[in-house]
């Protein structure tokens, strides 16, 4: 049986990927998205992507070369040049950062949206990785660079309602799991608590034994016997 940690974590991962294929086929149904199409698929991206478009929105024109690191419309993956120090900085996305980026916006044609800094947008560096890249989930070469027909949005929809299914049985693994663990529990909480009376009523019932004891003239006589035998066992031995 899945740990509680392991199956929330593949459920999440699954929706990540629901969320992925939400994109694409919003993407894909669309010739030329307009604002609305925009908004939706904004809520689909991925987190890198949306963090980075939040900070530097794609209705400003950034500069395309470098400048200095108080411009607000510095490139963010430029190095740029502090005024007051002469030092150099280097970008807010270093060029692994931006391969990254490029290959999401890629996919969902929001390639116009990004700076575009000249001296990482030459052919010859952009060749390695303008390629559409292959993941776990979906295979972006065998759709042949994104082209956009319902063909491949209905085996999207067919891979939407797999995961579905699996996220409903994960869930119920939870469910009973969870279950199994209130049950164990509240069985240790019951024996813990049938201890603790158990250890109470004997200490309440103490002061009435030690009375008994006292007042019970055969359990007197046969403690005075027993002190007289070590009494005599004493005396045995240091004679």
């Amino acid at each position: 049986m899945l740990r509680i940690n392991q199956v929330l974590r593949q459920e999440r991962n699954i929706e990540n990927v629901l969320k992925h294929i939400k994109a694409l086929q919003i993407v894909q149904n669309t010739a030329k998205p307009q604002q609305e199409v925009y908004t939706d698929l904004f809520e689909n991206l991925p987190e890198n992507v949306k963090s980075f478009f939040a900070k530097y929105p794609p209705n400003l024109k950034y500069k395309k070369t470098f400048s200095s690191s108080i411009d607000p419309l510095k490139n963010p993956f430029l190095p740029s040049i502090n005024p007051l120090t002469k030092v150099w900085e280097n970008p807010d996305y270093n060029k692994e950062d931006y391969k990254q980026i490029y290959h999401v916006c890629y996919r969902y044609g929001l390639v116009d949206f990004l700076p575009k800094p000249d001296s990482l947008t030459t052919k010859e560096q952009l060749s390695h990785f303008v390629e559409p890249v292959t993941n776990e989930v979906i295979d972006l070469n065998s759709m042949s660079k994104l082209k956009r027909n319902l063909k491949v949005v209905k085996e999207y929809s067919k891979v939407d309602t797999f995961f579905e299914e699996k996220i409903e049985d994960l869930n119920k693994n939870v469910i009973n799991e969870l279950q199994d663990i209130i049950i164990i529990r509240k069985e240790r909480e019951e024996k813990h608590l049938a201890k603790q009376k158990q250890m109470e009523a004997a200490i309440a019932n103490m002061d009435n034994i030690i009375v008994n004891w006292k007042t019970d003239p055969k359990k007197k006589e046969a403690y005075m016997n027993r002190q007289k035998i070590n009494a005599a066992k004493k005396l045995k031995l240091f004679a």
